[in-house]
């Protein structure tokens, strides 16, 4: 199976759900900034309790098959837990993560993954190689 990524910027919950349901993807990343109880979009803040609604009504829909959720984001591990409950593997951080860190932490989970490398083998390469502990 080969590997495509669409990149979009996600203002709003409303517009998470539209990407979602006209895309299919399998992958959610979002890289803003982040509290422990929710994730700062562009233009409202979303809660971890309302993403993970969201993802677990989206999950009932057919060809909608969200199973990775990565949230480069400081504070969303909680966020994380919630959401694992709907969701295959989600990836969030424990506390605040530098942004050189979240964006070298992202280079080496694409680069990985586009490697063939399996999700776990990507997500630790990453993690060792952002400098994460």
């Amino acid at each position: 199976e080969h590997l495509r990524f669409h990149f979009f910027l996600y203002s709003s919950m409303k517009m998470v759900i539209e990407e979602v349901q006209s895309k299919g993807p399998s992958m959610l990343h979002f890289a803003c900034h982040g509290q422990p109880g929710g994730l700062e979009l562009f233009r409202e803040e979303a809660s971890g309790r309302e993403l993970a609604r969201v993802l677990a009504t989206l999950g009932t829909v057919p060809e909608v098959s969200v199973r990775v959720v990565v949230l480069n984001a400081c504070h969303s591990s909680g966020i994380a837990r919630s959401l694992a409950r709907s969701v295959d593997f989600v990836i969030g951080h424990e506390g605040p993560v530098e942004d050189r860190r979240a964006i070298a932490f992202s280079e080496g989970l694409y680069f990985n993954l586009g490697q063939l490398n399996d999700l776990l083998t990507s997500f630790e390469l990453a993690r060792s190689g952002s400098g994460d502990p």
